[in-house]
Order: C-alpha cells, then structure tokens, then sequence
C-alpha cells in the first residue's frame, strides 16, 4: 500500500492540533484524561492494516491484551501516548513498596480488585459513600472502599482511603493523595518520575502481559504434554533386571515418605503390587533440607533403552530460519522431559522400589536416558506451521522482521505451548536480544560470528607465574602440537624459561609475544573445530587445587582431537579446603553444565585423570550409599546423559592440566555453598561438638594422616599404608572431609581421644546393644566401634545386675491394629520409691503413656488419669487390662461403656495375656532402676527413660513409637550430631516373638566369671563369682 493510499491520511479531526492523518482514538492533539485509549473493532483493523505497511507512522500502536470484566482475554489495540506517563512509589502499610501512576483527571485513588486480592487479602472493604463515573458519564461500580490505608511518600505518613474496581488496571493515585503529600498542584520532586518511552516496551511489561494471557503456561504447576506419550522401545532380548532395595541411614525416611507422598499425589508416581522391573532409589538431600528421589536407572534400563534418531536440526538449519531478523528470543521449556507422559505398557521399566514397596513413574523421570530424538520430533510437531522459529530439544529460539511480527511470532508460539499442556521456565527465557549464542556461534542482525565464550578460557588465561604453570602450558602445545606450524621457532622463549630451574623465574617480552601467538592460535579456526552432531564428542576434564577445566572436542576418524570449545573457572576461596575429589568431580560436573547444549542427548566419552571417580560416575556402576551426599547428587545428575568414562594419566591429559591451572572467573555454578556441618554431641555445657572433633582429628596420629590423603590423594597400594591406617583402605572412595573432620558417608569418624566419652554418652541410658548400634550407625564411626559397643555393655554392672533372665514360655501375640490408638493395654506399677505408676501401651506405634499416680489408685483416680490421656488422643476401641480392683470396679466398666470402649481382662496367673503393658512395666522397672543408681532422680529417671524409648526404633514395628504415632521423631541429644539431617525409617513388622521373648540360650563352663544372685538381707541383689 502506498502512502496516498492510507485511509486516514487526508482525515481532520475538527478540534485537533494536528490538522489530519490519525483516527479520533488516536488523536495526539487533545489532552486526555488518561494515557490508553480503546480503538473500536473497525478502527483496529483499518490501523493495523497501515501499520503493517508503515510502521515508521504508526509506531505508537502495539497489540497486548487485556483481561475485561467477565475474565474472558479480549484482543485490543492499544495507543501509547507520547506524553510521558509519571509515576510514584508509595509505601502501603509498611510493607508493600507500590508503583502508582500519577492521574491528574481524578480525585480519587484507586486499586484493581487483582491488585487488592494480591496484595491486601486480608483487609475487609467498606460500603462506598460515593457514586462515580467516567469520562463520558459512564458509570462505575465500586466493590468497595479501604478505610485508614497507611500511606507513605518522600517521609511523609498518612491514613488514606482507596476505591477497589472490579478487574485489572493499573494503580492510580488521585489528587486526593497528591494533596496530601504536597505534591499538589503537580510539584513533586524529579525522582519519582519514570520515563515510558514511545514504542518501547520494556521485558519486565511483556512478561506481565504474558503472564496474564497465559496463566498456565507460565504457572507453577507441573506441565503435562497432553498432544501424546512417551513410548520406551528396549533393545531385543533385554530381560528385565529387579534389584533390592537400599539400606538408608533412618533418619531419612521421614523424607522420603514426604517425597513419595507428593509425586504420589500430583501422580507422577503410582502404586503397584508386581514388577518383573525393580530399581533402587538414590536419596539426594537438596540444600533445603528436603530430599529429591533419584532412580538408579543406569544400573536397570538405560543401557537397554533405543536411542530415538530423529535428527536434530544443524547450526545452518537454525541460522537459515532465524537469519533476517532484528531481534531473538530464546523460550527454555522447565523440566521438560518431566513434562512428558510416559505410555501405560512402558512404565513397568521404571518401576522403583522403596520401603514402602513397589512404585513406578507415569512421568518421563529424571535419570533414564532417552534419545533426544523422540522430544525433537515432539517440539517440531507442536510448532509446525509458526515461521521464523526453530527448536532445539527443550529451547525453542524465534524471530520477527520488526517487534510487530516478533510479538506475533512469540504469542503464536505461547498459544501452542499452552494448547499442549507445557509450561515454560520464565527465569531462564530472553526476549527481543540483539544477539543470542546458539550453539557456539552468536546470532544478530548483521549475520553470524563465532562465541566468544566458547574460547573465552584460553584467550583470557593469566601467564604462567612459576615453572608448573609453565610445564602445564607446554603440556597443552604438546597436546595440539599437529595444529600449531612454526611452533618449535615461535615458542623458544618460553623452552629456554623452562630449561632454567635453579635461577629465578623472569617472564620476558618474548615469553609474552610467544605466550599470546599460542593463545591465539589455539582459538582460531585453524585448531577450533565446528559443533557437528554427527561426529564423536569428548569431554575431558580436569581440577588443580585452585582451578576446574574442561574441554569439549570432536574425534575425528584418525583417532585426532579437535577441540570445540575450552572452559575454565577459579575455585572459590570458600572451596579451596575440598578434598581433591571433590574438585576433581566438580570439574566434571562444570564440563556438563558448561557444555549442557551440546552433550545432552549425545552419546560421550567422557575422560578423568582421576581414577576412584570412574568408579563412582561409572555410567554401570551402583551409586555408592556411603559417599558425600554432594557426590551422590552429582552421580545422579550424570545418571541423565549417556556417556562412558574412561581413566587417563595425567601425562595424557595435558591441554585440560593446563586449563585448570591457568582458570579464568566463570558464572557456571558448580558449588552448592552448602552448610556442611560434622554431627556432634553436646551434654550441658561440656559438649562433644564437630568443633572439637575437627580439632582432636589434627591431633590424632592417624587420622590426621586419613585426613592428608582423602585431600591429597592415597598412596598407590595399601602395602604402604601402617597397620593401623589399614581399616580406611577399603573405605577410601566413600571418604571424605569437612570442617577438619573425616567422614565416611554421613557419619563423621571419631578420633581416639573422644571415643571413650561418645561411648559413655551413648550408653547412658542403659540401652541395649542393638539399639546402641543402630544409634551408632546413624551418627558416628571408628574401626572395631561394634566390638567396644558390645564390651560396653557387657561389662556395664549396672546393666549385669539388673538383666532379666532368659524367659521360657513362648508368648502370643494380639493381633496388630492397623491404626494408632485402636487398642491400647494398662497396667499398674509400683511401688517404685514409694509411688505407683499408671501404665498406658498403644499396640500400634507402641507409644507409652506413665502416670505418677503417687499413692492413691483407686479407680476414681484412675478414670480422672485416662480422661486426660483421652483428651490428648483420643478415644481407643479396646481396652486390655489384668483382673486389679480399679479396672474390674463397676466405676471403670461404666466410663468405658459411656465412651463405647470394649474391655478385656488378663486371666489370673497369665500377665503375659496383657504383654504390651507387662513387658513395658518389666523395661520401665529395668531401666529407670539403672538409670537411678547413676545417682538421679525418680522424677529425672523416668523422663529420662521416657524420652529415649519414644525416640528408639521398637524391634517390632522398625520404628520409633514417636514416628509411629505422631509421624515424626522427637529431636534427642544425638540429633545434635547431624543438625541438617534428615530422618528416616524402615517399616517391618518382623521377628516380634524373637524380640520380646527374650529367647537366648544360657550356657556356662568351668571357670567362667558369671553374676550369681545373693539372696542375704542387706546385700546387693547379684555378685561376682566363677563357675
């Protein structure tokens, strides 16, 4: 269309200071009352249609959309005034710092209902005293009016009242407001003003406008592709491999089950009784304390899985789509293969198995290697049809002549996305970039250039201060030494350096010519190599103590390296005392991260000078249960590619030794910042704390020296190790070290000097061996900890005097209840220091109640006692009691029948009829006795008891009675030890008879110490003597 032919060109507006050429709606010559101003339908079509032929005369006019007052999304053509809008920041309520746009056309001030419901749901509105209209008398309907709203501007304070309208808008502050900040007649200081440029719309604009229109494509729910499922092909022959599940520290169970819970209940897990498919879970404990459930998939069906090969779209293929554009944005799809449903008959693959049995994933999980295929063919199939846009995998790249067609472009693209259910990840997406990396390659308007990035880490790498330095940078000519012509003339300063070792390092002006001739040359394209993803990809990796590289290369059918692209980056200060595993690991991670675009979906081969790492990132290898929990996390996020690792000398792996020791700063994040914290005890104010435990580590003979090699690396056989270093050979990949500590796993290993209290601390509550274990097992190590456990407690005389002898009647047991407080048994004790005690046992999470009844039992007291433990509990359906006078009183057989409980009486001479309660009584008299005659209290006895038998694991459910009636533990003493830990449980109900009979058999010799029973008056209950 040509300029005489443009509809409005010739048109007069007839009070206008513009005389023609622009409709009413969009008159600049008249002062309105506000900035926008609606087009009728007609005039929206006859101005986008000469927009689109002129932009340069319409470039105030863009399309958004806003939301009218039924909620239904209504296309509008906006005009932006180009009179600069004005705005205030206002306080409201202390709390809420609020950008409101200055309206000179009203007296009031007022709030959207989206606004108000946003930010203020809480207050209540009152009844406008006020009818109100627009501009040309149209009448608004007010919801309401907030009353003594506490406003503050520039230091000033007041109570102001707001009027809430139905819908969205912009907030408006009104001459009412101004006024009474002095800000009026329109005298308010420069600061507060904001410019809003003409045809210039700002990201942060955009994305509140997406965010409206498509509410669920950039919500926070998970995404579900709704367009068709996942279809998992296995190889021919493959049987299905089922595995055992995994023995987990205790303390995480609690977590795991809040895990399984909510992917149960958002339905990315589901229940299944059968599985010829079994794969064991991988914990992985977040930053937040929570846990993350990890499939060890590599082990059971990554290596069957068929790659998918559809083809995914070459850098000229995405260049010919985006080339001819003026801007670029990028869409990153969140979580995108969780997005993907996965095909009922190809879920039993991934099935995991649990503590809580069998479950399988209805979702694409993390961890099982796919083929990019499959998702490229996916993501072309939902953009079919839209120009100037293109995917790669989960990032969908567009563009558009000018922001008119771009911003067609993207809402045509977002309308799809929606329609297939996906959601998008809007921290990661960038809109209207004048370039965008792709690839390796940047991409603008004037065509395309190599990314700097990608050689960033060599053109940027400091000189060589020292001879290292120097020796690792001429590993890296070596390495490349086939791509470098003239080398040998070129790089004699820096040989004739290193031939110098007993005179002081000089760096001269040659070293410097002939160190940037290197830098250069290993960046051109002469050594460079372009992505291609038909040919093998490497990614070597390395770590120095202050610095990660990695390198990303393509193979050539010669068996030649070309590199692709280098990485390196500066190790924090604050992870500078890691031990070299961990940075050697981290190096890794850093090469994937760094390098994600170009490996994910490939299959690598992946190269480590470090060799307990191809152990434990070993693509067929079980992730070890021992190691730091950071590289449990690392080996699952490795568990996602598809690469095989392989061990290099370090003599070999030159051009990445010479990166990490020469790093440059990189944003890539590789290091948590975790709080990493050593488990401790503490015991009033005398405490075994990590503290002190790092401290007597560096002063233990041995393992300070466990501690040096851990960081530093281990001998190269355990022949060289002294005997008493021995025990940690076998353990040496799971070990690891923080805060001067060693750990092996989870659990920190206790020096020498503090073994001897943290024993004395475990067992002073009498427990058992068994239990002293498992405690033991969740918090701390040192080699023979289980024999000296067992020497604790059977030398303990306390314990030897009080131990029950071995009972010989088989017991039976009740039924067991499948919920809390269904059943509970009771029993009286006593006299114990002259005071009796109510006994109340729930069957099912075994969870004790103790009553100090003092001396009075009559069964007036005794129902005053249980409506108390009923208040907090609740009603039970059963009560078993013995044949006492106070639970077989017509008093007690009345207050049961009122609240509908059945009672059962033990038969006379058969206590074992009500076993819960007799054997807890027999536990209670056992123990509390031993704890008083550590010199305390009844009262400090029984609290103290108490607290360690809810919080211990019971033999017969595998749980604490605590975890089985409220679903959580009780924080004890030894939690201390582990602040950031997680609790865990393993359910079973097995072995109940074993366990509570006591059964074991008793047998003496000649000559043995044994305890023998003193039946004299005024002597101790068993003395020493021998067979």
């Amino acid at each position: 269309m040509s300029r005489g032919k443009v509809k409005h060109r010739q048109r007069k507006l007839g009070d206008c200071a513009i005389a023609v050429g622009h409709v009413e709606a969009a008159c600049r010559g008249r002062k309105a009352q506000g900035e926008l101003k609606f087009l009728t339908q007609e005039e929206q079509s006859e101005v986008k249609q000469e927009a689109e032929e002129l932009d340069a005369e319409y470039e105030d006019f863009f399309p958004i959309n806003i939301v009218s007052g039924n909620g239904q999304h209504e296309p509008k053509m906006y005009y932006v005034s180009s009179v600069q809008p004005m705005f205030v920041t206002a306080k409201l309520n202390g709390r809420l710092d609020l950008v409101m746009e200055v309206d000179t056309g009203t007296y009031l001030t007022v709030l959207s209902e989206k606004d108000k419901n946003l930010y203020f749901p809480e207050l209540v509105l009152e009844k406008p005293m006020l009818k109100l209209k627009s501009y040309g008398s149209v009448k608004l309907h007010p919801l309401g009016v907030l009353k003594e709203l506490k406003v503050e501007l520039n230091g000033i304070k007041r109570e102001l009242e707001c009027y809430v309208l139905p819908g969205e808008g912009p907030p408006l502050i009104g001459r009412q407001w101004l006024e009474a900040f002095g800000m009026w007649p329109l005298s308010y200081p420069k600061q507060t003003s904001i410019v809003a440029k003409v045809n210039k719309i700002e990201e942060s604009e955009l994305w509140e406008q997406f965010s409206a229109k498509y509410p669920v494509l950039f919500g926070n729910t998970p995404g579900l592709f709704n367009k068709g499922e996942i279809r998992l092909v296995l190889k021919e022959g493959t049987k299905p491999i089922a595995l055992k599940a995994r023995h987990l520290p205790f303390a995480l169970v609690p977590k795991v089950d809040e895990e399984i819970d909510r992917l149960l209940k958002l339905g990315h897990l589901e229940k299944v009784e059968t599985s010829e498919w079994a794969t064991p879970i991988v914990p992985i404990i977040k930053k937040d304390g929570k846990v993350r459930l990890a499939g060890n998939f590599k082990l059971t069906v990554n290596p069957y899985i068929v790659m998918n090969k559809y083809p995914l779209p070459l850098f000229d293929e995405i260049f010919a789509v985006l080339q001819g554009g003026e801007e670029f944005s990028e869409i990153d799809l969140a979580h995108a293969y969780m997005q993907l449903a996965v095909e009922r008959q190809s879920r039993d693959c991934l099935t995991i198995i649990t503590h809580r049995g069998l479950l399988r994933y209805t979702r694409l999980a993390e961890g099982v290697c796919v083929g990019p295929g499959e998702f490229q063919k996916l993501m072309e199939g939902v953009l079919a049809g839209i120009s100037n846009t293109v995917a790669y995998l989960d990032n969908i790249y567009c563009t558009g002549k000018n922001r008119v067609e771009h911003l067609r472009v993207l809402n045509e693209v977002f309308d799809k996305l929606q329609a297939s259910g996906l959601r998008v990840n809007k921290r990661k997406c960038k809109l209207f970039q004048a370039e965008l990396d792709v690839l390796g390659f940047v991409i603008s308007k004037n065509g395309v250039k190599k990314s700097p990035e990608k050689i960033r880490a060599m053109l940027e790498s400091p000189r060589p201060t020292n001879t290292k330095q120097l020796q690792a940078f001429i590993g890296l000519i070596t390495y490349y030494a086939r791509f470098l012509p003239y080398r040998a003339e070129k790089m004699k300063p820096l040989y004739a350096l290193l031939e110098k070792k007993n005179s002081d390092f000089i760096w001269s002006t040659d070293c410097e010519t002939a160190f940037v001739w290197v830098k250069k040359e290993l960046a051109s394209d002469r050594v460079l190599a372009h992505y291609d993803p038909s040919k093998k990809l490497i990614l070597a990796c390395d770590a120095s103590p202050y610095g990660l590289a990695a390198i990303l290369s393509h193979e050539y059918g010669d068996g030649v390296e070309r590199p692709i692209a280098y990485a390196s980056k500066v190790i924090p200060k604050s992870e500078l005392s890691r031990a070299q595993i961990d940075k050697e690991a981290s190096a890794i991670i850093f090469g994937f991260k760094k390098f994600y675009r170009y490996v994910f979906g490939r299959e690598i081969i992946l190269k480590t000078d470090h060799k307990p790492l191809v152990y434990i990132f070993g693509p067929n290898k079980e992730i070890p249960s021992t190691i730091a929990s950071r590289l449990q996390r690392w080996a699952y996020y490795l568990s996602g590619f598809k690469y095989s690792i392989s061990y290099v000398k370090s003599v070999d792996n030159g051009n990445c030794d010479a990166l990490s020791k020469l790093p440059v700063s990189d944003e890539t994040g590789v290091f948590e910042n975790e709080f990493a914290t050593v488990n401790y005890f503490s015991e009033g104010a005398s405490c075994v704390d990590f503290r002190r435990v790092g401290q007597e580590t560096q002063r233990d003979e041995v393992l300070r020296i466990i501690y040096k090699y851990v960081n530093d690396g281990w001998p190269a056989s355990e022949s060289k190790l002294k005997e008493e270093e021995k025990p940690y050979w076998g353990k040496r990949v799971e070990l690891n070290t923080e805060k001067n500590s060693v750990l092996w796993g989870y659990r920190v290993i206790i020096p020498k000097s503090l073994q001897t209290r943290v024993l004395e601390e475990l067992h002073s509550s009498h427990l058992g061996v068994v239990k002293m274990k498992m405690i033991a097992r969740s918090y701390f190590w040192w080699p023979g900890l289980d024999r000296e456990i067992e020497n604790v407690a059977n030398s303990c005389m306390i314990c030897l005097r009080e131990r029950k002898k071995p009972q010989q009647v088989p017991l039976s047991t009740w039924p067991w209840p499948d919920r809390v407080w269904q059943r509970i048994h009771s029993d009286l004790l006593g006299p114990v220091e002259g005071k009796m005690f109510l006994i109340v046992i729930d069957a099912h999470s075994k969870w004790p109640e103790v009553v100090d009844m003092g001396q009075c039992t009559q069964s007036i007291r005794l129902i005053k006692e249980f409506r108390k433990i009923f208040s907090r509990h609740g009603l039970p359906k059963h009560v078993v009691t013995d044949c006492g006078p106070q639970y077989a009183s017509q008093e007690f057989k009345k207050f049961l029948e009122e609240n509908g409980i059945r009672q059962s009486f033990a038969p006379p001479k058969h206590p074992a009829t009500n076993g819960a309660a007799e054997n807890f009584v027999g536990t209670f008299k056992d123990k509390v006795k031993k704890i008083m005659k550590g010199g305390v209290s009844l009262e400090r006895a029984v609290d103290l008891f108490l607290m360690e038998y809810r919080s211990t694991e019971h033999c017969s459910t595998g749980r604490s009675p605590a975890w089985m009636m409220y679903k959580r533990e009780l924080r004890t003493r030894f939690d201390l030890l582990k602040p950031t830990a997680d609790e865990n449980v393993y359910i079973k109900q097995a072995g109940q008879i074993r366990s509570v009979d006591g059964k074991r058999k008793f047998s003496v010799e000649v000559g043995d110490a044994v305890m023998v029973d003193d039946y004299r008056i005024g002597k101790d209950k068993r003395v020493e003597g021998v067979v």
